[in-house]
Protein backbone atom coordinates (compact mmCIF):
# COMPACT_ATOMS: atom_id res chain seq x y z
CA UNK A 1 0.00 0.00 0.00
CA UNK A 2 1.59 3.21 -0.93
CA UNK A 3 1.89 6.36 1.86
CA UNK A 4 -0.73 8.40 -0.60
CA UNK A 5 -3.32 5.60 0.40
CA UNK A 6 -1.87 4.85 3.95
CA UNK A 7 -2.38 8.97 4.65
CA UNK A 8 -6.25 8.55 2.57
CA UNK A 9 -7.23 5.80 5.29
CA UNK A 10 -5.63 7.78 8.36
CA UNK A 11 -8.06 11.17 7.61
CA UNK A 12 -10.77 8.80 6.57
CA UNK A 13 -10.61 7.06 10.16
CA UNK A 14 -9.88 10.14 12.16
CA UNK A 15 -12.94 11.50 10.73
CA UNK A 16 -15.56 8.73 11.42
CA UNK A 17 -13.94 7.90 14.69
CA UNK A 18 -13.77 11.50 16.21
CA UNK A 19 -16.85 11.48 18.40
CA UNK A 20 -19.71 13.60 17.25
CA UNK A 21 -22.57 13.74 19.46
CA UNK A 22 -24.82 12.35 16.60
CA UNK A 23 -24.02 10.29 13.76
CA UNK A 24 -25.31 12.09 10.37
CA UNK A 25 -26.48 8.01 9.59
CA UNK A 26 -29.01 8.46 12.60
CA UNK A 27 -31.27 10.61 11.32
CA UNK A 28 -30.19 11.56 7.77
CA UNK A 29 -33.45 13.88 7.40
CA UNK A 30 -32.03 16.28 9.12
CA UNK A 31 -28.73 16.12 6.85
CA UNK A 32 -31.72 16.46 3.48
CA UNK A 33 -33.76 18.92 5.12
CA UNK A 34 -31.15 21.36 5.95
CA UNK A 35 -29.43 20.86 2.17
CA UNK A 36 -32.98 21.84 0.57
CA UNK A 37 -33.37 24.58 2.47
CA UNK A 38 -29.93 26.14 1.58
CA UNK A 39 -30.15 25.53 -2.14
CA UNK A 40 -33.82 26.85 -2.13
CA UNK A 41 -34.72 29.18 0.28
CA UNK A 42 -31.30 30.56 0.81
CA UNK A 43 -30.65 29.63 -2.72
CA UNK A 44 -26.83 29.31 -2.10
CA UNK A 45 -26.11 26.38 -4.99
CA UNK A 46 -28.15 29.02 -7.57
CA UNK A 47 -25.95 31.78 -6.90
CA UNK A 48 -22.82 29.82 -7.37
CA UNK A 49 -21.88 28.73 -3.54
CA UNK A 50 -20.71 25.10 -3.12
CA UNK A 51 -22.53 23.23 0.42
CA UNK A 52 -20.49 20.66 2.03
CA UNK A 53 -21.68 18.75 4.90
CA UNK A 54 -19.58 18.95 8.18
CA UNK A 55 -21.25 17.65 11.39
CA UNK A 56 -24.43 17.49 12.87
CA UNK A 57 -24.18 17.62 17.36
CA UNK A 58 -27.38 17.33 18.75
CA UNK A 59 -28.43 17.84 22.71
CA UNK A 60 -31.23 19.44 25.15
CA UNK A 61 -31.81 22.77 24.70
CA UNK A 62 -30.53 25.40 28.32
CA UNK A 63 -32.77 24.48 31.44
CA UNK A 64 -34.77 22.97 29.25
CA UNK A 65 -36.47 19.59 28.06
CA UNK A 66 -36.77 20.34 24.47
CA UNK A 67 -34.04 18.93 22.05
CA UNK A 68 -31.63 21.05 19.06
CA UNK A 69 -29.83 19.69 17.16
CA UNK A 70 -27.53 21.57 14.58
CA UNK A 71 -26.42 20.91 11.55
CA UNK A 72 -23.61 22.22 9.96
CA UNK A 73 -22.15 22.92 6.65
CA UNK A 74 -18.97 23.93 4.81
CA UNK A 75 -20.26 26.80 1.92
CA UNK A 76 -17.94 28.28 -0.59
CA UNK A 77 -18.06 31.03 -3.44
CA UNK A 78 -16.89 31.15 -6.35
CA UNK A 79 -14.07 33.76 -5.49
CA UNK A 80 -12.97 31.17 -2.55
CA UNK A 81 -14.76 32.83 0.13
CA UNK A 82 -15.50 30.43 3.01
CA UNK A 83 -18.56 30.81 5.41
CA UNK A 84 -20.21 28.25 8.02
CA UNK A 85 -23.82 27.70 7.49
CA UNK A 86 -25.41 26.07 10.50
CA UNK A 87 -28.72 24.82 10.76
CA UNK A 88 -31.01 24.18 14.29
CA UNK A 89 -33.90 22.04 14.62
CA UNK A 90 -35.54 22.02 17.77
CA UNK A 91 -37.83 19.10 18.60
CA UNK A 92 -37.29 18.07 14.82
CA UNK A 93 -38.83 21.41 13.95
CA UNK A 94 -36.38 23.62 11.52
CA UNK A 95 -36.10 26.94 13.32
CA UNK A 96 -32.76 28.97 13.16
CA UNK A 97 -30.39 29.75 10.10
CA UNK A 98 -26.94 31.75 10.36
CA UNK A 99 -24.22 31.94 8.09
CA UNK A 100 -20.92 32.59 9.64
CA UNK A 101 -17.70 33.94 7.56
CA UNK A 102 -14.93 32.25 8.02
CA UNK A 103 -12.66 33.38 4.97
CA UNK A 104 -13.65 36.54 3.23
CA UNK A 105 -16.09 38.85 3.82
CA UNK A 106 -19.88 39.94 3.10
CA UNK A 107 -18.98 42.72 1.39
CA UNK A 108 -21.02 43.53 -2.50
CA UNK A 109 -22.75 45.48 -4.45
CA UNK A 110 -26.02 46.93 -2.19
CA UNK A 111 -29.71 46.71 -3.92
CA UNK A 112 -32.23 48.83 -4.17
CA UNK A 113 -35.06 48.78 -1.43
CA UNK A 114 -37.34 47.00 -4.28
CA UNK A 115 -34.58 44.23 -5.01
CA UNK A 116 -34.66 43.33 -1.52
CA UNK A 117 -37.87 43.46 -0.67
CA UNK A 118 -38.43 40.84 -3.90
CA UNK A 119 -35.54 38.69 -2.77
CA UNK A 120 -37.38 38.36 0.79
CA UNK A 121 -41.08 37.55 -0.82
CA UNK A 122 -39.20 35.23 -2.94
CA UNK A 123 -36.73 33.39 0.19
CA UNK A 124 -40.77 33.31 1.84
CA UNK A 125 -42.46 31.82 -0.82
CA UNK A 126 -39.84 29.32 -1.14
CA UNK A 127 -39.88 28.48 2.17
CA UNK A 128 -43.71 28.28 2.40
CA UNK A 129 -43.21 25.60 -0.40
CA UNK A 130 -40.87 23.26 1.75
CA UNK A 131 -42.51 23.51 4.76
CA UNK A 132 -46.02 24.81 4.07
CA UNK A 133 -46.28 27.11 7.23
CA UNK A 134 -49.98 29.37 6.71
CA UNK A 135 -48.99 32.21 8.63
CA UNK A 136 -45.82 32.64 5.13
CA UNK A 137 -48.84 33.62 3.11
CA UNK A 138 -49.77 36.87 4.69
CA UNK A 139 -46.57 37.69 5.11
CA UNK A 140 -45.91 37.68 1.59
CA UNK A 141 -48.57 40.04 1.04
CA UNK A 142 -47.15 42.55 3.77
CA UNK A 143 -43.71 42.76 1.79
CA UNK A 144 -45.92 43.44 -1.38
CA UNK A 145 -48.12 46.38 0.65
CA UNK A 146 -45.03 47.59 2.10
CA UNK A 147 -43.58 48.00 -1.85
CA UNK A 148 -46.81 49.40 -3.29
CA UNK A 149 -47.41 51.89 -0.08
CA UNK A 150 -43.81 52.62 -0.02
CA UNK A 151 -43.77 52.10 3.67
CA UNK A 152 -41.21 50.21 6.21
CA UNK A 153 -43.68 49.64 8.45
CA UNK A 154 -46.69 47.57 7.47
CA UNK A 155 -49.51 46.22 9.73
CA UNK A 156 -52.51 43.78 9.14
CA UNK A 157 -55.13 42.66 11.59
CA UNK A 158 -52.75 40.00 13.32
CA UNK A 159 -49.03 41.14 11.46
CA UNK A 160 -47.30 43.25 11.27
CA UNK A 161 -44.02 43.65 9.18
CA UNK A 162 -41.02 46.31 10.51
CA UNK A 163 -38.14 46.60 7.58
CA UNK A 164 -34.47 48.16 9.20
CA UNK A 165 -31.44 48.77 7.63
CA UNK A 166 -29.54 47.65 10.21
CA UNK A 167 -26.41 48.29 7.76
CA UNK A 168 -23.67 45.56 9.53
CA UNK A 169 -21.89 43.45 7.69
CA UNK A 170 -23.63 40.29 7.91
CA UNK A 171 -26.90 42.03 7.92
CA UNK A 172 -27.30 45.30 6.22
CA UNK A 173 -30.97 45.19 5.98
CA UNK A 174 -33.24 43.30 8.67
CA UNK A 175 -37.09 42.09 7.95
CA UNK A 176 -39.34 41.24 10.91
CA UNK A 177 -42.80 39.87 10.47
CA UNK A 178 -44.18 39.79 13.92
CA UNK A 179 -47.65 38.27 15.24
CA UNK A 180 -49.50 40.96 17.00
CA UNK A 181 -50.90 39.70 20.50
CA UNK A 182 -53.29 41.02 23.16
CA UNK A 183 -54.25 43.39 20.73
CA UNK A 184 -50.84 45.18 19.82
CA UNK A 185 -47.91 43.68 21.41
CA UNK A 186 -45.28 42.08 20.09
CA UNK A 187 -42.54 39.75 20.78
CA UNK A 188 -39.29 38.18 18.94
CA UNK A 189 -40.91 35.05 20.07
CA UNK A 190 -43.58 34.87 17.88
CA UNK A 191 -41.79 36.61 14.83
CA UNK A 192 -39.61 35.30 12.04
CA UNK A 193 -36.78 36.95 11.10
CA UNK A 194 -34.83 37.30 7.70
CA UNK A 195 -31.25 38.80 7.44
CA UNK A 196 -29.86 40.16 3.99
CA UNK A 197 -25.67 41.48 3.30
CA UNK A 198 -25.17 43.89 1.17
CA UNK A 199 -25.77 41.96 -2.04
CA UNK A 200 -29.21 40.31 -0.98
CA UNK A 201 -27.48 37.20 0.57
CA UNK A 202 -29.33 35.85 3.05
CA UNK A 203 -27.52 35.40 6.49
CA UNK A 204 -29.86 34.65 8.37
CA UNK A 205 -33.36 32.97 8.71
CA UNK A 206 -35.25 32.36 12.23
CA UNK A 207 -38.69 31.24 12.02
CA UNK A 208 -39.55 31.27 16.20
CA UNK A 209 -43.48 31.00 15.03
CA UNK A 210 -42.43 27.64 14.10
CA UNK A 211 -41.38 27.02 17.85
CA UNK A 212 -43.17 29.20 20.33
CA UNK A 213 -46.58 29.06 21.21
CA UNK A 214 -49.41 31.28 22.75
CA UNK A 215 -50.38 29.87 26.18
CA UNK A 216 -52.82 32.39 27.50
CA UNK A 217 -55.82 33.80 24.44
CA UNK A 218 -56.52 37.18 26.27
CA UNK A 219 -55.60 39.33 29.38
CA UNK A 220 -57.97 39.01 32.78
CA UNK A 221 -55.48 41.57 34.68
CA UNK A 222 -55.30 45.33 34.27
CA UNK A 223 -51.78 47.09 35.18
CA UNK A 224 -54.22 48.64 38.44
CA UNK A 225 -54.44 45.05 39.12
CA UNK A 226 -51.19 44.40 39.01
CA UNK A 227 -50.08 47.05 41.26
CA UNK A 228 -53.09 45.72 43.94
CA UNK A 229 -51.69 42.41 43.55
CA UNK A 230 -47.26 43.62 44.13
CA UNK A 231 -48.00 45.74 46.49
CA UNK A 232 -48.34 43.37 49.87
CA UNK A 233 -44.80 41.80 48.57
CA UNK A 234 -43.38 45.12 48.35
CA UNK A 235 -44.63 46.84 51.32
CA UNK A 236 -43.89 43.74 53.40
CA UNK A 237 -39.98 43.78 52.46
CA UNK A 238 -39.78 47.23 52.96
CA UNK A 239 -41.09 47.35 56.38
CA UNK A 240 -38.75 44.16 57.00
CA UNK A 241 -35.30 46.62 56.16
CA UNK A 242 -37.20 50.29 57.20
CA UNK A 243 -37.02 51.44 54.01
CA UNK A 244 -39.27 53.54 51.95
CA UNK A 245 -40.88 53.09 48.46
CA UNK A 246 -40.06 56.46 46.64
CA UNK A 247 -41.06 54.86 42.90
CA UNK A 248 -43.70 52.31 41.19
CA UNK A 249 -43.43 51.53 37.72
CA UNK A 250 -45.22 48.80 35.93
CA UNK A 251 -44.21 47.00 32.28
CA UNK A 252 -46.04 44.52 30.34
CA UNK A 253 -43.92 41.69 28.63
CA UNK A 254 -44.38 38.13 26.61
CA UNK A 255 -42.24 35.61 28.37
CA UNK A 256 -41.96 32.43 28.33
CA UNK A 257 -42.76 29.77 31.23
CA UNK A 258 -39.28 29.00 31.74
CA UNK A 259 -40.19 26.42 34.86
CA UNK A 260 -42.58 25.22 32.38
CA UNK A 261 -45.31 25.03 35.34
CA UNK A 262 -48.17 25.75 33.38
CA UNK A 263 -47.23 23.68 30.62
CA UNK A 264 -44.49 23.83 27.93
CA UNK A 265 -41.56 25.79 28.19
CA UNK A 266 -41.73 26.60 24.67
CA UNK A 267 -44.99 28.34 25.74
CA UNK A 268 -45.79 31.90 26.31
CA UNK A 269 -47.48 34.09 28.73
CA UNK A 270 -48.86 37.53 29.23
CA UNK A 271 -47.35 39.25 32.30
CA UNK A 272 -46.88 42.33 34.36
CA UNK A 273 -43.72 43.38 36.33
CA UNK A 274 -44.44 45.61 38.97
CA UNK A 275 -40.90 47.47 39.85
CA UNK A 276 -40.58 49.93 43.02
CA UNK A 277 -37.35 51.78 43.72
CA UNK A 278 -36.56 51.99 47.82
CA UNK A 279 -35.21 55.55 49.46
CA UNK A 280 -32.17 53.93 49.93
CA UNK A 281 -29.86 50.50 49.45
CA UNK A 282 -30.32 47.75 51.94
CA UNK A 283 -28.34 44.65 51.91
CA UNK A 284 -25.52 45.87 50.00
CA UNK A 285 -26.45 46.49 46.67
CA UNK A 286 -30.61 46.36 46.64
CA UNK A 287 -32.33 49.29 45.97
CA UNK A 288 -36.05 48.12 45.33
CA UNK A 289 -38.28 45.35 44.24
CA UNK A 290 -39.69 43.49 41.50
CA UNK A 291 -43.16 41.05 41.54
CA UNK A 292 -44.03 39.08 38.21
CA UNK A 293 -47.79 38.42 37.78
CA UNK A 294 -49.24 36.05 34.76
CA UNK A 295 -51.77 38.62 33.18
CA UNK A 296 -54.00 35.87 32.51
CA UNK A 297 -54.96 34.59 35.94
CA UNK A 298 -53.68 36.91 38.25
CA UNK A 299 -50.88 34.45 39.53
CA UNK A 300 -47.79 35.91 41.16
CA UNK A 301 -45.10 33.49 39.71
CA UNK A 302 -42.43 35.17 41.09
CA UNK A 303 -41.13 37.98 43.51
CA UNK A 304 -37.42 38.92 44.14
CA UNK A 305 -35.42 41.60 45.66
CA UNK A 306 -34.05 44.16 43.07
CA UNK A 307 -30.42 45.14 42.59
CA UNK A 308 -28.19 41.78 42.97
CA UNK A 309 -28.07 42.11 38.79
CA UNK A 310 -27.23 45.54 39.28
CA UNK A 311 -23.38 47.06 39.13
CA UNK A 312 -23.48 50.08 40.30
CA UNK A 313 -26.71 50.64 38.62
CA UNK A 314 -30.06 52.16 39.90
CA UNK A 315 -32.11 51.27 37.20
CA UNK A 316 -35.26 49.07 37.65
CA UNK A 317 -34.26 46.54 35.07
CA UNK A 318 -35.70 43.41 36.15
CA UNK A 319 -33.74 40.40 36.31
CA UNK A 320 -36.50 38.02 34.97
CA UNK A 321 -36.18 37.47 31.56
CA UNK A 322 -37.28 39.71 28.88
CA UNK A 323 -38.29 39.69 25.46
CA UNK A 324 -34.64 39.31 24.02
CA UNK A 325 -34.42 36.75 21.27
CA UNK A 326 -32.12 33.64 22.21
CA UNK A 327 -32.52 31.91 19.29
CA UNK A 328 -31.67 35.25 17.19
CA UNK A 329 -28.37 35.89 17.78
CA UNK A 330 -27.73 39.11 15.75
CA UNK A 331 -25.10 40.54 17.45
CA UNK A 332 -22.45 38.30 15.36
CA UNK A 333 -21.94 35.46 17.69
CA UNK A 334 -19.18 33.47 17.04
CA UNK A 335 -20.24 29.47 17.00
CA UNK A 336 -20.57 27.75 20.23
CA UNK A 337 -17.12 26.20 22.08
CA UNK A 338 -18.75 22.90 21.20
CA UNK A 339 -19.65 23.64 17.16
CA UNK A 340 -15.55 24.76 16.95
CA UNK A 341 -14.82 21.51 18.71
CA UNK A 342 -15.94 19.42 16.37
CA UNK A 343 -15.34 21.89 13.40
CA UNK A 344 -11.57 22.75 14.29
CA UNK A 345 -10.14 19.36 15.92
CA UNK A 346 -10.37 16.57 12.44
CA UNK A 347 -9.85 20.03 9.97
CA UNK A 348 -6.25 20.24 12.29
CA UNK A 349 -5.66 16.70 12.50
CA UNK A 350 -6.36 16.26 8.61
CA UNK A 351 -3.88 19.56 7.69
CA UNK A 352 -1.27 17.92 10.30
CA UNK A 353 -1.50 14.86 7.84
CA UNK A 354 -0.97 16.52 4.77
CA UNK A 355 1.91 18.07 6.08
CA UNK A 356 3.38 15.23 7.35
CA UNK A 357 2.98 13.43 4.17
CA UNK A 358 4.74 16.23 1.95
CA UNK A 359 7.61 16.29 4.00
CA UNK A 360 7.68 12.00 4.12
CA UNK A 361 7.36 12.63 -0.09
CA UNK A 362 10.26 15.27 -0.05
CA UNK A 363 12.47 12.82 2.33
CA UNK A 364 11.77 9.87 -0.32
CA UNK A 365 12.63 12.48 -3.41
Amino acid sequence: MGSFSRVFIIMLLLFLLWPHVESSYSAPDYINISINFLSSVVGLQSSGYSIGFIDMVSGKMPSSIHNETSVMFNVTSLSGDSFIAKISFIDGVLSHYKLYPISGDFSGVSKSHEEYVNKVIEVLDNYYSLFGRGYIKTFIDLCRSSLSLNRKTVDSDVYRLVIDYEGRPNVYVAFWFYEKLYGNYTTPFRSIYIGLARDGLVTAFIDNMAVYKVGASSISVSRDDAIEIALPFIQGYAEEHGVNVVDVSVEFNIIKDLEGKRGSDLSLYPAWFVKAKFDRRVEGNTFGYVVGIWADNGEVYFHNPLGYFASGDDSLDSPQPSNTNEGEELADNPLNNQTIIYILVPLIGITLLILLYRKIKRSAV
